[in-house]
């Protein structure tokens, strides 16, 4: 360092060093924003049929493009790439005659022996439709924007322990657990009484 400064004016130092700072930020920041463009978008329209003409006509037009970006992403980024699934009964923009490639078939389950519902198979996994799973299961969904992007949010009935308004007071309403926070309990005791 000693051999540097004596030969270097201070302040060309601190520009060479402000430069180097510069061009280092620059380079951080467009490898960020290169890698947040390799998500997918449309995680969630594995089963929608609808605009299935502006898909296929994008795709079709844009075949090359996507295919030298596919491969760049799949090179730079493997373990984190995320396929969305497949569209059913895609059409192509020539009057819907032609049918492209089907991935999933549909498949009837049997529910309970009760009663039968349609799905999807693909190998050895079934979908099933979330509106019947949300009645079924008693489970919440939606579809929300995040970043940008398309994500499916799920989650249980009992997923969520809401915070307790008040204290608890013996002396209230019996059985009413309105305001307080019984998830978290190890058990709920139900006590009655012969008057």
């Amino acid at each position: 360092m000693r051999c540097l400064a004596a030969r270097v004016n201070y302040k060309t130092l601190i520009i060479i060093c402000a430069l180097f700072t510069l061009v280092t930020v620059l380079l951080w920041n467009k490898c960020s924003s290169d890698k947040a463009i390799q998500f997918p978008r449309h995680l969630s329209s594995g089963f929608r049929v609808d605009g299935l003409e502006k898909r296929s006509a994008a795709s079709e037009s844009n075949h090359y493009a996507n295919h030298i970006a596919k491969q760049q992403s799949e090179e730079a980024f493997p373990q984190e790439q995320q396929k969305a699934p497949p569209v059913v009964g895609g059409f192509n923009s020539n009057g819907g005659s032609k049918v492209l490639g089907l991935k999933y078939e549909e498949i009837d389950c049997l529910i309970n022996d009760e009663h039968t519902i349609r799905g999807r198979r693909e190998g050895n996994e079934v979908f099933l439709p979330f509106t019947w799973v949300e009645k079924y299961f008693d489970v919440y969904g939606k579809v929300v924007q995040y970043d940008g992007y398309d994500r499916f949010e799920f989650s249980h009935s009992y997923s969520k322990v809401y915070a307790q308004r008040s204290p608890y007071h013996p002396d209230g309403v019996f059985m009413s657990f309105e305001g307080y926070n019984v998830e978290v309990r190890d058990r709920v005791k139900c006590i009655s009484g012969v008057e």
